[in-house]
């Protein structure tokens, strides 16, 4: 598996501070780098569509989230077109020490699992899959659990996220949680054994505070139509392919069902 970790070039301290960690848990990684929006690095490979994003969601990406995706998207392919999985982080994550130790537990759990999430943001309901050992569980997500911090992913997983990513909308780490579109299942090591560094010690490279915003009473309608729309393809393709029992099938239908008849209540 190779190791890779996406770094600005301009941001040094915190490609220092990376490799002190990945040092202290025995990994090598090989540097990444990353497209700087600021410098409109991106704009060759980007597939953002601003049109679409505006009438779904009614605000745009910055040009840091732009190309924050297309330095993610430059790996998958590299991937897609070999044969050997990777290991992707970015730059601000702090590793566990047992991360070393289960690079051959994901090699092979990444033959049935193309796309194994090591952290995350936010909190969801999970169900166990099996048991890894250390300590370690790997389960499968109702719903992503946010960031594209560190995941591994196999050439296979790669090829159905680029062939998948058509115009992008949205961030890197929302579209990894979009798996009834890219159609790679939502699975991820618990607990992480990745996490973000503490705030004191990390500024953001991706500023937000540029975004346009559109507020009208349509684009909030459209909005919030499309929400429910994902949530039933959501659903759909959990019923479908991942639950297989009455309960979690009973389950997922309540959870749409209460989710629907919030929407509409807000």
């Amino acid at each position: 598996m190779l190791v890779v970790v996406i770094n600005l070039e301009r941001s040094k301290d915190r490609l220092r501070r990376v490799a002190d960690r990945f040092q202290r848990v025995g990994l090598r990684f090989e540097v990444a780098k990353a497209l700087d929006g600021s410098q409109e690095e991106h704009v060759s490979l980007s597939r953002y569509d601003e049109a679409r994003r505006l009438r779904r969601c009614g605000s745009s990406l910055v040009a840091a989230e732009i190309a924050s995706f297309a330095s993610h998207f430059r790996l998958w392919e590299r991937c897609a077109a070999g044969c050997q999985p990777y290991l992707i982080c970015e730059d601000d994550i702090v590793v566990e020490c047992c991360l070393a130790e289960l690079i051959s537990i994901l090699e092979v759990e990444l033959q049935t699992w193309p796309l194994i999430r090591l952290g995350g943001t936010i909190s969801r309901r999970e169900y166990a899959l099996k048991d890894l050992g250390m300590g370690l569980r790997l389960v499968r997500f109702v719903e992503g659990p946010r960031g594209a911090f560190a995941y591994a992913l196999s050439p296979e997983g790669a090829r159905a996220l680029v062939a998948n990513a058509g115009g992008w909308l949205r961030t890197v780490d929302d579209y990894l949680d979009r798996f009834w579109e890219h159609g790679v299942a939502s699975v991820g090591v618990r607990p992480y054994p990745a996490t973000h560094e503490s705030r004191d010690m990390n500024v953001s490279t991706v500023d937000t505070r540029a975004r346009r915003r559109i507020r009208s009473v349509d684009v909030i309608v459209r909005r919030e139509s499309y929400r429910l729309y994902d949530d039933a393809r959501r659903a759909i393709y959990n019923l479908r392919r991942f639950w297989g029992s009455e309960r979690t099938t009973a389950e997922a239908v309540t959870r749409f069902a209460e989710r629907s008849i919030q929407s509409a209540n807000e």
